[in-house]
């Protein structure tokens, strides 16, 4: 499946189109373009980044069962210390997940690169391998609704 499809009425792909207004029929070359867009337009990163900070912030403050709890809690005196190129080298969580689900979304996102520690369990008993990856997994669903707002 064409992930342009997927992200078509949310508000992921109005940003995007902004900045790369490439037609989810266009198969792989549109795809390509648009993720190279991402990776090189600096001022998409920085609307995206902000989009997800600004939905994990709403996120903290309505439903905050939702997140993993470091990011819920949010210690400024517990940053995370960035493996990835280009970044600070300590980001509150919510900033680190963000970063995450950028990166995500643009293809950068390598799950060798972040550690499999088991941080905690869902309500179901399934383990969670990272506060911070589990936080860009639950903030891109639910960006990428139908129905989500800012």
């Amino acid at each position: 499946m064409n992930w342009l499809k997927g992200l078509e009425g949310t508000n992921i792909k109005s940003i995007i189109d902004e900045y790369a207004p490439y037609d989810v029929e266009t198969g792989f070359d549109g795809f390509k373009k648009t993720i190279n867009e991402i990776r090189k337009n600096h001022l998409l990163r920085c609307r995206l980044l902000k989009f997800f900070g600004g939905k994990l912030e709403v996120m903290r403050q309505l439903s905050p069962d939702d997140l993993p709890e470091r990011v819920k809690h949010n210690d400024p005196g517990n940053l995370k210390h960035s493996n990835r190129p280009g970044y600070p080298d300590k980001m509150t969580s919510p900033e680190y997940a963000a970063v995450l689900a950028l990166s995500m979304i643009d293809g950068s996102f390598s799950p060798e690169l972040e550690e499999n520690i088991e941080s905690d369990r869902r309500k179901d008993g399934t383990p969670i391998y990272g506060q911070h990856r589990e936080a860009a997994h639950v903030v891109l669903a639910s960006c990428c609704r139908q129905d989500s707002s800012e």
